[in-house]
């Protein structure tokens, strides 16, 4: 699949076969320093932020599924799959169950 997330938009240039194997951790992840934490569950994402973050989350078609402004904590129902969340300078794909 190729994208372009220039001016805060994602196009679909071309859409090819993904694959994707994922694993479950057995141990906790080491801490980050986003300021926006994304976390995917059983037909739900969760956002957690210390300051208010405007973001969108896409399909991976391009579809814009919802665009928000997360204020400390969010979580939203969304049907299983996986989804492209993006921020003005954070892009982070994330399965939701």
């Amino acid at each position: 699949m190729l994208y372009n997330l220039s001016d805060d938009k994602f196009i679909v240039l071309v859409v090819d076969t993904v694959q994707m194997t994922a694993s479950v951790s057995s141990q906790i992840d080491a801490p980050t320093t986003d300021a926006l934490k994304v976390s995917g569950g059983k037909n739900y994402l969760s956002f957690m932020t210390g300051t208010p973050t405007h973001l969108q989350v896409y399909t991976l078609s391009g579809k814009l599924m919802f665009s928000t402004i997360v204020r400390e904590h969010k979580t939203v129902s969304l049907s299983s799959g996986i989804y492209i969340v993006k921020t003005k300078d954070y892009s982070k794909v994330v399965a939701v169950e």
